[in-house]
């Protein structure tokens, strides 16, 4: 029964005791906020998450939370959280292995790009491309 990893609970509900185990339908999906979803996904910074959250806002829609009292000006500000099953999709969607970086086609038979960047010149100098 361990091997679930469920087991029974005294009052006879099923407890997890496998937190690698699914989840149980009806628990609540973990939110964060952008400034968490940043350094977890990683964006270079803030102002850039939003520009993807807006390019891809069919994908993920707003989810808000008011913050402040009432003595705060139109009753606070809102602030935009993230579900964690869209911060994994954006790092899926944002991040790619060495095999598929401009600087490995450099190196193989299809040439990238030339560059004219600083990292660019440095990657042909060590590389012995002119």
């Amino acid at each position: 029964m361990l091997d679930s990893g469920r087991r029974p609970c005294d009052n006879g509900r099923t407890v997890h005791t496998n937190p690698a185990a699914p989840p149980a339908a009806g628990n609540i999906e973990p939110l964060y906020s952008l400034d968490v979803a940043c350094e977890l996904i990683p964006f270079p910074s803030k102002p850039a998450l939003y520009n993807f959250l807006s390019n891809h806002r069919a994908e993920f829609p707003g989810l808000y939370r008011r913050q402040g009292g009432t003595t705060m000006a139109r009753c606070g500000f809102e602030q935009r959280f993230l579900t964690e099953s869209e911060i994994l999709l954006i790092r899926e969607m944002t991040l790619h292995d060495f095999a598929h970086s401009r600087y490995a086609l450099m190196r193989g038979g299809h040439r990238a790009p030339r560059l004219s960047s600083p990292i660019a010149r440095i990657m042909r100098l060590a590389h012995g491309n002119s």
